[in-house]
């Protein structure tokens, strides 16, 4: 039989959401359970977990007790930075491309949108043709969207910048997805006081807020369950930024925050790999434009995102922007 692992919240928390592959050992060096970033490292996202013998020379191994070991992988900097560099060049060359794509489909819709509205104004009302006209207009114009959303993603959308607080902008969201709220969806607010001032566009977090929230939802069991909306602060290190995703040169230093967690089945590591890439999707339906979209607003805004899940246990995910400097004492 197999010992059991230790199960202080604290220690399962640490397991569960480091960023370090992390192996659970017995005495005789035989591998019993591993965290998500040990099985992505390993390519075994799923149960069961087995690696026998573990490459335990790679690893700094303290024991825990109880015939217990947890063995650390050791990181190397030079691969870590490497890492990042390559997810930079990833994410950069995308940006570029879909945020190109976008701009000219755009031209091309603007003019398509004019000169159907232009012959949609020259016919009659009773002409038959006025409902194809309006058909046209009618993708055109959902076309322009899908345009707006991939531009956003590219961090080139147009941001209305200016100083605001944070409260007030997920409040007025909160409200729309309260109103109404779904069967079995409850919903529940921790908005902290005094946060600083960010600089951003209020309408771009709202959608941000929204996206994230559509996304709790669906995550959800058909009985229902709670998604949590909260605000807040941090002081965020180099190191801290950079196992989030936003820009490669964001900078260390205060930063507000709001999140959205839920009671919902969790993302698989796999999965959670891949959330923000465009056009991926585990749904039948949809583009899987949301998350990119939400990822390329964070970016516009020299933010950064921090995800936690676990499968079965929800997920929560923090949008961090930068703060204002408070003056001393206080006053900004």
């Amino acid at each position: 039989m197999q010992p059991d692992p230790p199960h202080t919240e604290t220690f399962e928390r640490f397991f569960h959401h480091s960023p370090v592959a992390i192996l659970l050992v017995d005495d005789q060096g035989t591998c019993v359970d591993a965290n998500p970033a040990a099985r992505l490292r390993f390519g075994r996202p799923t149960e069961p977990f087995v690696i026998d013998p573990p490459p335990l020379a790679d690893f700094a191994v303290h024991p825990l007790g109880t015939g217990l070991h947890a063995a650390f992988l050791r990181d190397n900097d030079a691969d870590r930075s490497e890492k990042y560099r390559q997810e930079a060049l990833k994410s950069e060359s995308l940006g570029l491309l879909a945020g190109g794509v976008a701009n000219l489909f755009n031209n091309l819709l603007t003019s398509i949108i004019g000169n159907a509205s232009l012959v949609g104004m020259s016919l009659p009302p009773t002409s038959p043709l006025a409902a194809y006209i309006g058909q046209i207009e009618k993708s055109a114009s959902r076309a322009a969207e899908l345009c707006k959303q991939l531009m956003a993603y590219a961090g080139k959308g147009r941001f209305e910048m200016r100083w605001l607080e944070l409260n007030p902008v997920v409040a007025a969201a909160e409200r729309d997805l309260r109103s109404p709220a779904p069967s079995g969806v409850r919903f529940a607010s921790r908005l902290a006081a005094d946060l600083p001032r960010v600089r951003a566009d209020a309408s771009q977090l709202q959608q941000v807020l929204l996206n994230l929230a559509v996304n709790a939802r669906e995550a959800l069991p058909p009985a229902g369950g709670s998604i949590e909306i909260a605000t807040g602060t941090a002081t965020l290190s180099a190191a801290d930024l950079a196992a989030m995703r936003g820009e490669h040169d964001t900078s260390a230093g205060d930063y507000a925050y709001f999140e959205v967690a839920d009671s919902g089945t969790g993302i698989a590591p796999e999965v959670a790999l891949r959330m923000f890439d465009p056009f991926f999707t585990t749904k039948s339906t949809g583009r899987g434009l949301g998350l990119s979209v939400v990822q390329g607003i964070v970016r516009g805004h020299r933010g950064a995102i921090a995800v936690e899940t676990q499968p079965g246990r929800g997920t929560r995910v923090r949008v961090y922007i930068p703060a204002e400097a408070r003056r001393k004492g206080g006053d900004q």
